[in-house]
This record gives structure tokens, C-alpha cells and sequence, in this order.
């Protein structure tokens, strides 16, 4: 079994589906503090840790008190976590109040990357040279606007003008540099050229 994964795809593709079967069978391994599972919203991670439950849950209830739908969805459940562990159903199921009990009695690591990030500064903030009790705040993206204009070069100012100008749907440069902001990854390894052209 893969220590790591990341699973990258569309809505309602089954994401979280995958993802709480994927912590269901690593919980069979080890301990609820050693599994990290990070997402982008904190309504993702909800999901997840409900989602986890209710699987936890489905797989404790005897077959006969499930209706059709529900015997699926366990019956999938179980196939998903036998194949990534290489255990029998068996094993599994005779593990369920153990693993429920790991599960809702210790330290869930099931967060945003925001969350991560701000426990781990908040664990090595000697080390990073700032107060563990820092609080994070908005950025104020008009008076960095303002900081980056007062750095740009004559010539660098200009350039931006001018795309500006050539961009009809941009009203400000702020507006084109948030465009840019959140297009970002579609442009990364595009090479500007001279617009002056």
C-alpha cells in the first residue's frame, strides 16, 4: 500500500468517496495522529470526516438491516478497502469498533492546507523567529498593489500600460493583475513577448 496519495479530479466524480475509504484502510494500520488528509475548503474536510463516520458506521450494521442501496454501498466499501490493505472481509469487519473507537477518541488530522500550514507554523514559530500566538489575517491586496507599482522600473510600467490598454475587459491594472492572479497555473511556462510589437 502507497503511503501517499493525491487524488486530483472533477466534482462528483467520487473524490471523497475514495478519499474516506483511502483513511478507512490507513486507520487499519496506524493511529488517527499519524494520517493527515488535507483539502481546500473547510467544508471538503467536513465532508470527509462525516463521510468517514458514516462509512464506519455502515460497516458495523449487519446486511439484513439494510435496505438494497445501502448493502451496494457497503458491499463497495469493503471491496475498495480488502483490495488496498490485501485483507479478507472478515478481518475487516471484525475490526469496525476498533477502528470507530481510534477514529472519534483521538487527534483527526482532516483539514484544510490552510489549517496544516498554520499548525505547523504554530508548533516551529521559535524556530521561524515570530510569537506562536500569531493571527492570520486579510491581505490587503490594494496597498500591495500600490508597494509593487512603486517598485516597477519606468519601462516596466509602461509594458503593464500597455497590456492594460490591449485588455478591453480590464477596468484597472488590479483587475488585471487579479485575472492574472487566478489564471495562474493555466499560465505558467507561457513566454511573454513585447507587446509594443
Amino acid at each position: 500500500m502507497k503511503k501517499l496519495l493525491s487524488v486530483e479530479a472533477s466534482a462528483g466524480s467520487g473524490k471523497t468517496f475514495r478519499l474516506a475509504n483511502r483513511y478507512i484502510a490507513l486507520l487499519n494500520l496506524d493511529n488517527p495522529v499519524n494520517i493527515i488528509a488535507i483539502t481546500f475548503t473547510n467544508k471538503a474536510a467536513n465532508e470527509m470526516k462525516e463521510r468517514i463516520v458514516k462509512f464506519l458506521n455502515l460497516l458495523k450494521k449487519s446486511d439484513d438491516k439494510l435496505d438494497e442501496k445501502k448493502r451496494k454501498e457497503k458491499k463497495n466499501i469493503i471491496e475498495m478497502i480488502c483490495n488496498e490493505l490485501g485483507i479478507n472481509e472478515n478481518d475487516l469487519l471484525s475490526k469496525t469498533d476498533i477502528l470507530i473507537k481510534k477514529f472519534l477518541t483521538n487527534d483527526v488530522n482532516i483539514q484544510t492546507i490552510d489549517s496544516f500550514i498554520n499548525k505547523i507554523l504554530r508548533k516551529f514559530s521559535f524556530f521561524a523567529g515570530f510569537r506562536s500566538n500569531f493571527d492570520v489575517g486579510d491581505i490587503d491586496r490594494e496597498i500591495i498593489f500600490k508597494e509593487f507599482l512603486k517598485d516597477l522600473k519606468t519601462d516596466e510600467f509602461k509594458l503593464l500600460i500597455d497590456i492594460a490598454k490591449k485588455e478591453e475587459k480590464f477596468s484597472s491594472l488590479l483587475n488585471l493583475f487579479e485575472d492574472l492572479y487566478e489564471k495562474d497555473k493555466e499560465l505558467q511556462g507561457v513566454k511573454s513577448e513585447n507587446v509594443n510589437k
